[in-house]
């Protein structure tokens, strides 16, 4: 009987395993042994009935001289004793330490992908560590996925890595959506707009999110604010924790906060709060693709992006929604007032975005070409080592 091969996944953080990694972990145990190193209790992820390996390393997010090398040679000594046959990295910090890791024991099979640039907006120094980190994670790579064609793009003429060993799977996005978990339902629908008193007719326009300056949410509020003076039944719905007292800011420049705008500061059903609106709002400086735009688009309401690298691959402008300038919340105001006025419009930008999703992003679909990544890559180096 033939030996199964063995994967490691890498990520930084429980969230992202949760939020990303689920359906392709799942899906890889049913070809592969699979082992998740991550910074997490060994036993979390029990409540999903998964028998997989947990290994627990303390990759922490922020750079950590001290903690950064020790769990280095952490994974170091772990990958020598396991021997995978591929390891494969999420997360930038938990990229830069596997690849170099696995490229130290010369594990066959190295694969990082990148869901962002965090570099893309800084300057100066941390502009240059930032990018020095990816750029070692790329060469001790022996394969690049980026998440959206652009990105790919963006990273390739940015000297990051060579167009030789980066990819896209399909479309993009990390892992596909889950479309029976983001469908449209006119129950969350109204128990939403119940609970946070939004009138059933109201027009509500979502963000859903960290909020931080890079996410845009300054010109978000500016743009809703001059939306409020032309209209009296539109809304902001806003979800996700304030990271960087943001809010305080917000509130300030929003001269109806307090009738107009709602805030959860956290959910774990996105797809309630996208059903209970009619459209997303990602007015982001840097996103890897913008996920939260297709899960949105499966539940079946457009969204309006800034035209960035990643955002431009989840939406076709005109087609499943809108983009504007980046920055220019001005631009930003015209595409909620546009969509706001052809209410028509906006459902057909909706049943498009939907029906696209179907066709590219469904989760079965996405992990499935991963799965055929990983088949390429053993098959690439079976021939190698009988050439």
């Amino acid at each position: 009987m033939r030996m199964r091969k063995k994967v490691c996944i890498v990520a930084s953080s429980e969230m992202t395993i949760k939020a990303f990694l689920l359906y392709q972990i799942k899906e890889t145990m049913n070809h592969y042994d699979v082992t998740v190193i991550v910074n997490a209790k060994p036993d979390f992820l029990d409540q999903y009935n998964m028998e997989t390996s947990i290994i627990t390393v303390a990759i922490q997010r922020r750079i950590s001289l001290v903690d950064d090398v020790k769990a280095l040679f952490q994974m170091i000594t772990i990958f020598k004793k396991k021997r995978f046959d591929i390891v494969h990295s999420y997360t930038p910090k938990a990229g830069m330490l596997a690849m170099i890791a696995a490229w130290v024991n010369r594990i066959p099979i190295r694969i990082h992908t990148f869901t962002g640039q965090v570099w893309a907006t800084r300057t100066g120094v941390g502009r240059i560590i930032l990018k020095l980190a990816d750029t070692i994670t790329a060469s001790t790579a022996s394969y690049v996925i980026a998440d959206s064609p652009s990105q790919m793009e963006y990273i390739t003429e940015q000297g990051v890595v060579s167009q030789r060993k980066s990819s896209v799977i399909g479309k993009g996005s990390v892992t596909g959506i889950d479309i029976d978990r983001f469908q449209t339902n006119t129950d969350y629908r109204s128990a939403i707009r119940e609970a946070l008193q939004l009138p059933n007719g109201a027009f509500v326009f979502l963000f859903l999110g960290r909020l931080n300056r890079d996410k845009g949410v300054i010109e978000l509020t500016k743009a809703f604010n001059q939306l409020c003076e032309m209209n009296h039944d539109s809304y902001l719905l806003i979800v996700g924790p304030d990271e960087e007292d943001m809010l305080t800011h917000m509130q300030q420049l929003c001269s109806q906060w307090e009738k107009r705008v709602r805030y959860v500061q956290y959910t774990s059903l996105p797809e309630a709060y996208m059903n209970a609106s009619d459209v997303l709002c990602l007015p982001s400086y840097r996103e890897g693709f913008g996920n939260v735009i297709i899960e949105a688009a499966s539940v079946g309401i457009p969204a309006i992006g800034s035209n960035i690298y990643g955002v431009s691959d989840a939406i076709e402008n005109g087609i499943t929604g809108l983009l504007f300038e980046k920055g220019n919340w001005q631009e930003l105001y015209q595409a909620m007032l546009s969509l706001y006025s052809n209410q028509e419009t906006t459902k057909k930008l909706g049943e498009q975005a939907k029906e696209r999703v179907y066709q590219h992003f469904r989760q079965e679909h996405v992990v499935g070409k991963v799965l055929h990544f990983y088949e390429q890559a053993i098959y690439k180096v079976n021939n190698e080592r009988n050439s």
